[in-house]
């Protein structure tokens, strides 16, 4: 995946601010930011119609929940089934096996286990000593020639099961080759006044770029690059728009904090 510029980020916002709306027909910028198609994640059909109406929920403190990005289930699960296996004489429970099924069951948001994570759900196992276990496991899978292998991520300081390179291929069969998609100016001008501006609502990002944005922000949403929540405004409760934790991560941006600040960026 090619990696973004929140260079282009700044400058579209900046673009926008002093109401140099893009035609939408420019579909094809020269430097466009690249996605992959494989991260794309379907939402009900009816946002292709009504964006003002189609997250209307009875959720009293209008959080949909639709895009929690930081939801961690592995504490979840293992909390509800640390100790409660039945040892039946074929697959031993030890704190190895244990690793391996956490390894193997991954998470929702596809990130690594790290091994303070690992450690805390089982009982009386030490950080260091996970990442003994994964040596192990690792070592394991090379003496067998298993087709999947413990890969760690030091980014993120985890590990992850994977298939080894030369199997990589069998992925296409069953999910297809991974085409990739690239973000038009448009929508990387819709992106940008978001990602400074936000929270906003349909109207006012309409305002703010000079044109009906509805299109765009279902496309946005389709990414993951924003997610939407309900919020109350007087007695009426809306929708508004966020970016989520993989618009940062594309960006390489630990916070919103991190955007580009410049005078090209100030209104006045």
């Amino acid at each position: 995946m090619d990696e973004l510029s929140f260079e282009e980020l700044g400058k579209a916002f900046a673009k926008a601010m002093r109401g140099e709306a893009l035609d939408e027909t420019s579909e094809n910028s020269d430097a466009p930011a690249t996605l992959s198609m494989d991260d794309f994640v379907d939402i009900p059909d009816e946002l292709n119609d009504d964006y003002e109406g189609a997250f209307e929920s009875d959720d009293a403190d209008g959080d949909l929940g639709l895009f929690d990005e930081n939801e961690d289930e592995f504490a979840y699960v293992a909390s509800q089934t640390a100790g409660e296996f039945d040892d039946d004489g074929v697959v031993p429970v030890s704190p190895l096996s244990v690793l391996e099924a956490m390894l193997f069951v991954g998470n929702p948001q596809n990130l690594p286990l790290r091994p303070q994570t690992a450690a805390e759900l089982m009982r009386g196992v030490k950080e260091d000593e996970v990442r003994d276990l994964a040596a192990q496991l690792q070592q394991r899978y090379d003496e067998e020639n298993c087709p999947w292998t413990v890969v760690y991520d030091e980014d993120a300081d985890g590990y992850s099961l994977q298939l080894r390179d030369r199997l990589a291929p069998l992925r296409e069969v069953f999910y297809g080759k991974i085409r990739q998609a690239k973000l038009s100016q448009s929508a990387v001008d819709v992106l940008a006044i978001i990602a400074y501006e936000q929270p906003l609502t349909l109207d006012e990002i309409n305002k703010l770029r000079g044109t009906n944005c509805a299109a765009i922000l279902n496309q946005l949403v389709r990414r993951k690059l924003l997610r939407v929540q309900k919020a109350r405004r007087g007695t009426k409760f809306i929708t508004e728009y966020y970016t989520t934790d993989r618009f940062l991560k594309l960006y390489e941006l630990e916070a919103l904090a991190d955007l580009p600040q410049s005078q090209n960026l100030d209104r006045e």
